[in-house]
């Protein structure tokens, strides 16, 4: 039984977040033995008297013990038998509120316990913070505070704070500082009585900041001890970033972008490349020590990326750490000295044309012209194979200007193995040519993650909304469609965002998909899938994921 409320208690955390549904409980409890306690567990977000509210016991150091389980909305309410006489499980509906009564109280029952929503998958997707509950005949006592620092400053410098003889558990440690540049680590309190613990900050930088730590133990401690970091000396190093050109007729042009650190500390230097604050792993920089005075030195770092990166307009940014200090330096490509306000596009093809229905084409777009007279388009291919677009049209809008959209066919074995191509656009006004090169986006690939979401309780009574998230995968370019008892529905009838870059270091990027149906079809226990194409995936490059009011839950079909 434990390993199940294990796992129930995993599966929560990785259930979708809605901040909205919260479950707020009372605070910490110290008891003597043999009398009782009454804890509280109050909702929102949520009808509350459509789930039920779990109460889970944990000791240190031991695993999840199930106590009881009350169903709000009819008052239904079940035991551990190892519970039954121990435990009482009421609620409130007009307080949307939880209660959990123990009686009887022995050294046993310290513990902290939690309350669980129970939800429409059979699981508990939401828990509250913990109550803690001491059984003791000994009084509260409250913290003694000691501020610790290093005896000699550095760039990089780590406080600590302890916090000693209190009792029961839990303290609140937080440190604030008027320091951007810092990271706390609280450490867990050890002793079976009298309590201690330890938070420690670590900071760096090169001036004067004040760090407060600040302890809180119930009910009424409150107190804050203040350390001062001095500044220490620093050597400043300087940092000059430079790129090479690139060759716009060629289809693989590699721009240089190199970082040059003068001054710095000898063997005290790291560098790090970033492009849209993003560090870069998947190309290696070469960095090589090109001088050395004394105890000085400098440095240069060298990166290689490609001309499709360069074109992006992102910006690369040389991340230099001396002395626990980090130094930035940015570039990015100027703007082309190119007709006022005509810009070129080039369009990728979709991974549903080039894996799925074996046509897959380049779009070459180009927006606010004044007109199409004149205008001459044309394709270039990287093995000199002579292209031509199939469809070429023209749009004129309500701002005066006209695009035009030129359409190449493409082999899918060229595309794949990396061939480039370009679209040239012409017109006699222009002082030059516009030139736009593309390829396959180069990097290493990453297979996405799907999760499909069904309806939420309170969508009106007309329609149902399905929700797929599709995540982690690189690079961009994805299809997305669904299917209804396996035959494809028309794209009116769903959206699908624009990929997003993930947070963190992960390069991968994200979508939603949305998908409306009537509330009939999904009371008719039909089957939606989403299909998800992308050129990491194993052949034929597809995943499908699908959910239905038949199945209880989802289910994930590869194919």
């Amino acid at each position: 039984m434990e390993l199940i409320w294990v796992f129930l208690f995993l599966l929560s955390v990785t259930a979708g977040v809605h901040s909205e549904v919260q479950l707020q409980q009372s605070g910490a409890e110290l008891v003597r033995p043999g009398s009782s306690v009454k804890m509280s567990c109050k909702s929102s977000g949520y009808t509350f008297t459509s789930y039920g509210i779990n109460w889970v016991k944990q000791r240190p150091g031991q695993g999840l013990e199930w106590i009881g389980y009350i169903y709000i909305g009819y008052g239904y309410i079940e035991y551990n038998e190892k519970f039954r006489g121990k435990a009482t499980l009421t609620s409130d509906t007009s307080s949307r509120t939880a209660y959990m009564q123990l009686s009887s109280l022995t050294s046993e029952d310290s513990a902290i316990y939690f309350c669980a929503r129970w939800g429409l998958i059979f699981a508990m997707d939401y828990w509250g913070q913990g109550t803690s509950v001491t059984v003791s005949s000994a009084s509260i006592r409250n913290p003694q505070l000691y501020p610790l620092k290093p005896c000699k400053g550095t760039a990089s410098m780590t406080l600590g704070c302890l916090v000693k003889d209190y009792f029961p558990g839990p303290v609140t440690v937080t440190w604030y500082s008027d320091s951007l540049n810092m990271s706390t680590v609280n450490f867990p309190a050890l002793g079976s009585e009298l309590k201690v613990t330890t938070s420690q900050v670590t900071s760096w930088g090169k001036s004067a900041k004040n760090f407060t730590c600040h302890v809180t133990h119930p009910p009424s401690f409150n107190e804050s001890r203040t350390i001062l970091v001095r500044p220490v000396n620093i050597t400043e190093p300087t940092l000059e970033l430079l790129h090479s050109s690139c060759d716009p007729n060629a289809f693989h042009s590699t721009i240089q972008l190199y970082c040059f650190i003068y001054g710095h500390i000898l063997n005290d230097v790291s560098v790090s490349w970033l492009m849209d604050d993003r560090e870069i792993t998947d190309t290696l920089a070469q960095t090589v020590l090109i001088k050395e005075e004394g105890k000085l030195a400098s440095t240069c770092s060298k990166l290689n990326i490609t001309e499709q990166q360069w074109m992006s307009e992102s910006t690369f940014t040389c991340k230099v750490t001396s002395q626990g200090v980090d130094y930035l330096a940015h570039t990015r490509r100027c703007p082309d000295h190119e007709p006022r306000g005509v810009i070129t596009y080039l369009i990728p093809p979709s991974p549903l044309d080039l894996y799925r229905n074996g046509a897959p084409k380049l779009t070459c777009l180009v927006v606010d012209l004044e007109s199409e007279k004149n205008v001459n388009v044309t394709w270039n291919q990287e093995k000199k194979t002579p292209v031509s677009a199939s469809q070429w049209y023209t749009k004129h809008h309500h701002n005066a200007t006209t695009s035009i959209t030129s359409i190449l066919p493409v082999v899918a074995k060229d595309w794949i193995e990396g061939y480039g191509y370009q679209c040239i656009v012409d017109h006699p006004d222009f002082p030059k040519p516009i030139v736009r090169s593309i390829t396959k986006t180069p990097g290493q690939r990453s297979a996405p993650e799907v999760y499909v979401f069904p309806p939420p309780e309170e969508e009106s009574e007309d329609k149902r909304t399905l929700t797929c998230l599709i995540q982690n995968f690189f690079p961009e370019d994805i299809s997305v469609q669904w299917l209804e008892d396996g035959k494809l529905i028309s794209n009116s009838h769903h959206s699908t965002t624009t990929p997003l870059k993930s947070n963190g270091s992960n390069q991968g990027f994200f979508i939603f998909s949305r998908l409306e149906v009537a509330k009939t079809l999904w009371t008719q226990r039909k089957q939606f899938t989403c299909q998800v194409i992308h050129e990491a995936l194993q052949k034929p490059r597809k995943l499908e994921k699908t959910i239905s009011t038949s199945l209880g839950n989802t289910s994930l079909r590869p194919s």
